[in-house]
């Protein structure tokens, strides 16, 4: 899934990030769709409440980690570091930054 897309539905679906990425793993690994987790998040359930008996919570804990891992690695949807004009392509998403424009 594009970086794009995950904007779009963010801003769609109104969830934080963290409870996004949750979101589309157990969807991904359990099968229930994206917008019936989205509804047991919005009516209060807790993770553990939503995913039942759906999976193992340590397995979606342990899947979320190495997808957070990957995206910290990656770098695309942080910020920018610092102030000022960034070069590119003139853009710049809803969250700020985007790809090329963190410094190392």
């Amino acid at each position: 899934m594009s970086a794009e897309t995950l904007r779009t539905e963010h801003s769609r679906i109104g969830l934080g990030w963290g409870d996004l990425l949750i979101a589309h793993r157990l969807s991904r690994e359990a099968g229930p769709p994206l917008d019936e987790i989205v509804a047991e998040v919005r009516r209060g359930k807790s993770w553990k409440e939503i995913v039942g008996d759906r999976m193992d919570l340590a397995t979606l804990v342990a899947e979320v980690q190495r997808s957070k891992e990957i995206i910290e690695a990656r770098g695309e949807d942080k910020g920018p570091r610092t102030t000022g004009t960034s070069k590119g392509s003139g853009r710049q998403s809803p969250g700020g930054g985007g790809r090329g424009s963190r410094r190392q």
